[in-house]
């Protein structure tokens, strides 16, 4: 079983994960999905050195263990489906070769960090500007406060795929695309443009090349925002428009 590439484990409680998952030194894939894993040790997955794909599609997880960060040849990481989640900060930043990271609403609690204050225990959105090969991502983030996604934080550039929820992700729903989503979908739902959300240079960018565009509750939002905040080449991708 040494040369043992990918595992698929469907539909199981998992109390415990065996020490001897470390002895598969080759394994590539670990898709643990639909399992129950709220009172499982995840820790053992970070001695997997060569794994590149790792999903936890639809599982009940708690907590993203710390080792995970020693993935460092991961280049997928699925947690789309599974019950609200927590990734502490730093792990995600440590996924050098990652390229694709589907979270979904899975993780929404989006830390900041702040000159003064103590260090955050969540992951930020910081991080993900940190992952050079970065090409899908699929994330919700219902606090978009320039403190909670700085100004300066682009990552458009590089992404490719998107599927990005910004603004309050509560009694909206929008289907899954699953992996490397076919549209660049992106969800405004309840902005408050006095809280300085035209400020952050993603969204701008993001309103240029998205295909598919979802406003809820915020069309006012765009309609009122002023000339020099809305830059000219916003929605000229756009393809799809739900109100």
């Amino acid at each position: 079983m040494k040369e043992l590439k990918v595992v698929v484990v469907l539909r199981m409680k998992i109390p415990s994960l065996p020490p001897s998952l470390r002895c598969l030194a080759n394994l590539q894939t670990l898709s643990l999905s639909d399992c129950n894993l709220s009172h499982t040790d995840l820790s053992v997955i970070g001695g997997l050195m060569n794994l590149e794909i790792l999903s936890f599609t639809g599982s009940k997880i708690k907590k993203l263990p710390r080792e995970i960060s020693n993935l460092t040849r991961l280049k997928l990481l699925d947690l789309l489906r599974c019950t609200k989640t927590r990734i502490p900060q730093g792990v995600l930043a440590s996924l050098s070769k990652l390229e694709e990271l589907y979270l979904g609403k899975s993780f929404t609690r989006w830390d900041v960090v702040e000159e003064g204050k103590d260090l955050p225990t969540n992951a930020c959105i910081i991080e993900l500007a940190s992952l050079p090969n970065l090409v899908a991502l699929d994330i919700k983030v219902p606090k978009i406060e320039c403190w909670v996604w700085p100004r300066d934080v682009v990552l458009v550039g590089k992404i490719r795929a998107f599927d990005i929820s910004l603004g309050c992700i509560y009694g909206y729903e929008v289907p899954c695309q699953c992996f490397l989503p076919s549209t660049n979908q992106l969800v405004l739902q309840s902005l408050d443009i006095s809280r300085g959300v035209m400020e952050i240079r993603e969204l701008n960018m993001l309103l240029k090349v998205n295909t598919e565009l979802h406003l809820v509750n915020c069309l006012d939002c765009l309609i009122n925002t002023s000339n020099d905040q809305l830059e000219k080449e916003a929605f000229c991708a756009l393809e799809i428009l739900y109100l």
